[in-house]
Order: structure tokens, then C-alpha cells, then sequence
């Protein structure tokens, strides 16, 4: 999980979403929104665990509806 969060695509991403002049630079939704199998799959880490992370990343909080959590 590490490798992928701290990869330099991750690290651009989170510099196009993190605005740190906000009262409150990094937020949940910025944090939920990094599609971690996409992010495994350019980085070629696509082992069974960046594959059990990213299936846990989804889950259903009402019926049909889908939301992301990394943290």
C-alpha cells in the first residue's frame, strides 16, 4: 500500500487534488478518490495484494451505489 500511495503518479495526483493554502488541505474525498487497481496496474504491481486492497477500496453503502475508501 505503501508503494503505491507514495509512487511518483500517486504523488502527482495528490498535488493536483491537495490545494494546501485550505483550511483543511487533504480530506477524506481527495483521499478516497486515488483508484488504487488503476494506480497498481500503471505501476505494474498488480500482485494478489494490490488486488485485495483495491477490491476492499469499494464498497456498497446502498443498494446499486458504490463509494471508494482508502482511509
Amino acid at each position: 500500500m505503501y508503494e503505491l500511495v507514495m509512487s511518483d503518479p500517486a504523488q502527482e495526483f495528490w498535488s493536483a487534488l491537495i490545494f494546501w493554502d485550505a483550511k483543511r488541505p487533504i480530506t477524506a474525498q481527495s483521499l478516497n478518490s486515488l483508484n488504487l487497481l488503476a494506480l497498481a496496474q500503471i505501476l505494474g504491481k498488480e500482485s494478489a495484494t494490490a488486488r485485495a486492497l483495491a477490491e476492499r477500496q469499494v464498497v456498497e453503502y446502498m443498494t446499486g451505489n458504490y463509494q471508494r475508501l482508502l482511509f
